[in-house]
């Protein structure tokens, strides 16, 4: 065991009954789980991991809100793409917020991340820096979206949090991603 959750049955107490891993009702408000079901080595550490969320979700208020995060393969995140966003395509990371409308959510959760670990090793060889930065990255990215924050949408709003949040976690993210916040501010 490298301190990963073996998958369960699908959890009927699952608040968002949208990944069978979900954190229970009942559980401490705080909890953090992660599930690897991808085959691959996940890139960075569970307690480097924890510190980054816990220290983006103390900078967003939501130190004590639960959040589950799936570590998969390109074909099960294909699965999830196409079942809940329509795109039959593989993607790096998607984003469940607790309490949208498809998914009420009865506790205080933050929602739930899956993250595709093929995916993140191929984007860490096109871009040239360490997979475990690729993933602190993604974890970042996801975790902006379970706040509310959409680039597609406000791409202003998403590159200010998208820099201030950074900046808390600078050390573990890919050299030069501010370049891309940057850009959607309108600077160099």
């Amino acid at each position: 065991m490298n301190g990963f959750k073996q998958p369960r049955e699908k959890a009927k107490s699952s608040p968002l009954r949208v990944l069978p891993f979900c954190t229970q009702e009942g559980a401490p408000p705080d909890t953090l789980e992660f599930l690897n079901r991808s085959g691959e080595r996940v890139p960075l550490p569970r307690r480097t991991m924890t510190e980054l969320i816990a220290r983006l979700a103390r900078a967003q208020g939501r130190a004590r809100q639960p959040l589950a995060v799936l570590f998969t393969g390109d074909a099960e995140m294909k699965t999830y793409h196409r079942r809940y966003l329509g795109k039959s395509k593989c993607t790096d990371v998607l984003s469940f917020p607790a309490g949208e409308p498809d998914f009420p959510c009865e506790t205080q959760r933050l929602g739930d991340l899956i993250i595709s670990l093929p995916a993140v090793r191929r984007q860490a060889a096109r871009l040239g820096h360490a997979r475990a930065r690729e993933l602190a990255y993604l974890l970042l990215h996801g975790f902006l979206h379970l706040c509310g924050y959409d680039h597609e949408s406000d791409e202003l709003a998403w590159a200010d949090a998208e820099l201030r949040l950074g900046r808390l976690v600078n050390h573990l993210l890919p050299p030069g991603w501010q370049h891309r916040a940057l850009g959607m501010l309108g600077e160099p």
